[in-house]
């Protein structure tokens, strides 16, 4: 994709920015080498982070249009996606060479509806390695409990559901330990907390 050809990515992370139930992409970028524009006058050290909108199974970048934070160049190493302000969107932290940690606040992402779900297991009490089904106007999206992602960075435990226009949805869980559990017609714009049966 030619957005992504001079951009070196680190921090590279799928998430639902804008609530419509499908996975976008936003890279952390940052070259290696300090001296590159030395080498290659096309390239720099510090470079923009990304945001691309999963368009029907292409990707378009959204980042000019995604707020100032994207006109700012910084040597981007991780990324963390996180709900920081419980609004119900996902934001975004990304650690940088040579400068502070940069939060990337969503302020716009929450305009649909959403759905977050906080595991509890019996076992594995992060209940990591559980999957979360949830079906929502036909269109089903699965997440996976993890304890790490991206570059060097580890994401909120609580998987984020963009739900789009609807106001309900219906989960299934699959439990480390073999359990499946089901939840029929499960409300929208809300954290629910599921403990394993």
């Amino acid at each position: 994709m030619e957005p992504s050809y001079l951009a070196l990515g680190f921090g590279a992370c799928f998430l639902d920015f804008d609530g419509d139930m499908d996975l976008d992409l936003f890279v952390a970028n940052g070259h290696v080498m300090d001296r590159i524009a030395e080498v290659d006058s096309s390239l720099s050290h510090a470079q923009r982070n990304q945001l691309l909108r999963n368009e029907g199974g292409r990707f378009a970048d959204v980042s000019a249009s995604s707020g100032a934070s994207f006109a700012i160049e910084n040597v981007g190493r991780g990324t963390a996606v996180a709900d920081y302000d419980n609004d119900g969107d996902l934001d975004l932290l990304v650690t940088t060479e040579y400068g502070p940690p940069r939060l990337l606040g969503n302020e716009g992402g929450n305009a649909r509806h959403w759905l977050m779900v906080q595991l509890a297991g019996k076992r594995l009490r992060e209940a990591i390695g559980a999957r979360v089904v949830v079906e929502a106007g036909g269109v089903r999206q699965v997440r996976e409990r993890q304890s790490g992602r991206s570059y060097l960075s580890s994401h909120d435990p609580r998987l984020h559901f963009g739900l789009g226009e609807n106001t309900r949805a219906d989960l299934e869980i699959h439990w480390p330990g073999g359990a499946v559990q089901r939840l029929a017609g499960v409300a929208a714009d809300q954290l629910l907390r599921v403990e394993e049966p």
